[in-house]
């Protein structure tokens, strides 16, 4: 379970709301958790914020306190129809501030990844402890090929029919996601569709079904709260041109941690492996015989390099 108190929000400088879940270990007081190892976690795609109960349980085994954060059009957090994936860093900045914090790490999870990147642009490094993805997305322009079909049609749809993405996620999960009265039918769309999923993340999802089930439902019902253009407007986003280009990054040695499966199909390894060699200091760690639910069956390891990021001076 996550923690008693798990969505608050704050009004940005621009007048905008940032909608955010606490999981993990937590203070006595809002001073005693500023001053925990703390990393921001963004979400997949779609997704929101509640998707921190993924990591709740190892976060608190290793005294790690997680704020994940639901982007513009997300779960409560307003649109911003201008913005990039490398801005999102000014909004979990302005986050950081509010809540005292300062210094911490990042972590992204598949449709989170390009976020990490983008804090890393655009984050002091004087504040930004370290970075971590798992099994996350990259930019289109590397391929798509090997990547399942219909992540395919969204990635290269998307930039020309954003209305079309946004009218195919409402009809087939917005509808269902926002009928409170039903709300079984959430949940058996996100079983019938786990059961499409290859035989290497079924395996993972077999051994701990509940809270898989349950971290996916609560995730999507936020994604698709407020409408579906939230996520069209990120699926452009991922099938457009980036607004920064990978070999600006660079990164000492253990600052970029990227773990990703080899049986992954929703992003490819081969992806995760020419991103990684274009980012010069980035460190790969290829997870074998493990698809797209890396962070469920990884949990513990991922949280304790985590962990070592955050309390290295």
């Amino acid at each position: 379970m996550a923690t008693a108190d798990t969505t608050k929000s704050i009004t940005l400088k621009d007048g905008r709301t940032l909608c955010y879940g606490t999981y993990g270990a937590s203070g006595a007081t809002a001073a005693a958790s500023a001053q925990l190892p703390t990393a921001f976690q963004f979400h997949g795609f779609p997704g929101s914020h509640h998707e921190g109960h993924a990591v709740h349980k190892a976060a608190l085994a290793h005294g790690v306190q997680i704020i994940s954060v639901s982007r513009p059009g997300y779960a409560g957090s307003s649109p911003e129809p201008k913005r990039t994936i490398s801005s999102f860093a000014l909004d979990v900045l302005e986050l950081a501030d509010h809540l005292k914090i300062r210094r911490f790490g990042v972590l992204g999870i598949s449709g989170g990844g390009p976020y990490v990147l983008g804090c890393l642009l655009n984050i002091p490094a004087d504040r930004l402890a370290g970075a971590m993805i798992v099994s996350g997305m990259y930019p289109a322009s590397l391929g798509l090929s090997e990547m399942m079909l219909s992540n395919r049609v969204i990635f290269n749809l998307a930039p020309w029919s954003p209305w079309l993405i946004s009218y195919l996620f409402d009809s087939n999960l917005g509808v269902v996601a926002r009928d409170t009265a039903h709300p079984e039918r959430l949940r058996d769309a996100m079983k019938q569709g786990f059961s499409s999923m290859p035989p290497e993340d079924l395996r993972v999802i077999e051994a701990d079904e509940a809270k898989i089930l349950d971290t996916f439902t609560t995730s999507m019902r936020g994604a698709f709260q407020d409408g579906s253009e939230g996520s069209a407007y990120e699926a452009a986003l991922f099938g457009n041109p980036w607004d920064f280009e990978l070999d600006q990054l660079s990164v000492r040695k253990g600052e970029l941690v990227i773990y990703h499966g080899d049986k992954d199909i929703h992003v490819p390894l081969r992806m995760a492996r020419e991103a990684t060699a274009k980012m010069n200091g980035a460190e790969l760690i290829v997870e074998e015989n493990v698809g797209h639910t890396l962070v469920f069956c990884k949990t513990d390891e991922i949280m304790g390099r985590l962990k070592q990021m955050l309390v290295k001076e």
